[in-house]
């Protein structure tokens, strides 16, 4: 008896055990399963935290992308926008003045120089006989640009070369005092490159600029024999600004107008009180990115040039430009349109020109054609008789040996009278330092 109780106070002993065993793993299940809820809660909420920040990051991408498109719209505009835009004077350092090259104290100016040597075979006439093959210095320029304040800098060419007679001579070419407001209104005075449509505003003396080694007939320069003011001394008004469809460039300007001779700048004093008034519309298409077309116009009295011309002359000229360049292709051409009317006669004299140059480049090497006219009109008394109708074909290869000096090679077949032979050929070496 006393066995079976003894058994029966075991069983009931082990089965207290288990059913203890059984709650405690009950509950530690139990406590487990809210862990996990508490985990589950804990990820969902740690989920819901990072799409929310997801969502305001891919706003903030979104807008970061938008300002982006903006900017790059605005540098794909400033990228088409020609040399001869407010803040272009040129395409390499030494060239240009932005504001934030100002420094306090002292300014301080960039110094940049541009030279060639040219060789030259048959075309060119001297006392009515070609000249044999020469060799010659081109021009060597000075180009300072110095900035005295954020919006104020100072602009300087000076060219030095030989005349004909073989004389030295120094020749303050551009000099002029600029003041930047904004894009759209900048300001200078002084000696400037007249902006005829876009070669004169573009390309100024040192030849390395341009690709090929002569300016075009309409657009030489004084002492070559230019029909067109090339240089204006006065006051000129300029800006740009880019608009969605297109952007807009324009040059406003009064200055002395032109001297008695028409190789001559009035630097110092106009001999009438009647000065030039002129002004450049250019228009860059955002559809076309490259392209750029405008007009031009330039008004004046030219003073009487006694004994041989007695009267007055009123000039007036209209121009049109047409330029498209993208990546490695050129495409250059102007148009322009002289008269000259004798207010006592009532007489009109009408001289008309134009070129068109196309050059593509391959690497290091630019081949180009170029095709230029000139007709003067009959009899001009300002012009005479040493400016005669022209028209030359060009073909040439630039090479450009490094990225600061080039070789050019040209045939050109001019029709001119006076010429013992319509070809000519010239090699040019041009750089800058």
């Amino acid at each position: 008896m006393r066995r079976h109780k003894y058994n029966l106070s075991a069983f009931r002993g082990a089965r207290f055990c288990w059913s203890a065993t059984v709650c405690a793993a009950l509950l530690l299940v139990q406590s487990r399963a809210w862990s996990a809820a508490d985990e589950l809660d804990e990820l969902k909420s740690a989920f819901t935290q990072l799409q929310q920040e997801n969502a305001e990051l891919r706003k903030k991408l979104e807008t970061q992308a938008l300002a982006i498109d903006q900017l790059m719209s605005r540098l794909e505009a400033l990228e088409q926008k020609p040399p001869a835009a407010p803040s272009n004077e040129g395409t390499m350092p030494g060239m240009t003045m932005p504001r934030e090259a100002y420094a306090s104290g002292p300014p301080r100016a960039t110094l940049q120089w541009f030279g060639d040597v040219d060789y030259n075979a048959g075309g060119e006439v001297r006392s009515n006989e070609t000249q044999p093959p020469t060799f010659s210095l081109g021009q060597l320029g000075l180009m300072v640009n110095s900035a005295l304040t954020q919006n104020m800098s100072v602009l300087s060419e000076i060219v030095f070369q030989y005349n004909e007679n073989q004389a030295a001579s120094t020749t303050v070419e551009r000099l002029q005092l600029q003041y930047n407001v904004n894009d759209l209104f900048n300001f200078r005075l002084g000696r400037t490159h007249t902006p005829f449509g876009y070669w004169n505003e573009t390309y100024h003396h040192g030849t390395w600029f341009q690709t090929t080694s002569l300016r075009p007939e309409i657009l030489r320069f004084h002492d070559g024999g230019s029909v067109l003011p090339i240089h204006s001394v006065g006051l000129e008004m300029y800006g740009y600004q880019p608009f969605s469809a297109l952007d807009f460039q324009y040059n406003v300007g009064v200055a002395n107008g032109r001297a008695a001779n028409y190789n001559d700048t009035q630097n110092n004093h106009d001999p009438n009180s009647n000065k030039a008034v002129y002004g450049v519309i250019s228009l860059g298409p955002a559809a076309v990115p490259g392209l750029r077309f405008g007009i031009n116009g330039y008004w004046d009295k030219i003073p009487p040039a006694p004994p041989g011309r007695v009267d007055t002359l009123n000039e007036s000229i209209w121009g049109a430009h047409v330029v498209y360049l993208r990546d490695r292709l050129e495409l250059l051409s102007e148009a322009t349109h002289i008269d000259h009317r004798d207010p006592v006669t009532s007489r009109l004299y009408t001289t008309t020109g134009m070129y068109a140059q196309l050059a593509y480049q391959f690497g290091r090497f630019t081949p180009y054609y170029r095709y230029d006219r000139l007709n003067v009109g009959e009899g001009d008394p300002y012009y005479g008789p040493l400016i005669v109708d022209v028209t030359r074909h060009t073909v040439g290869l630039r090479w450009d040996l490094i990225d600061w000096a080039a070789l050019k090679f040209e045939y050109q077949h001019i029709d001119q009278a006076n010429l013992s032979s319509p070809s000519a050929f010239l090699t040019q070496g041009t750089f800058t330092f």
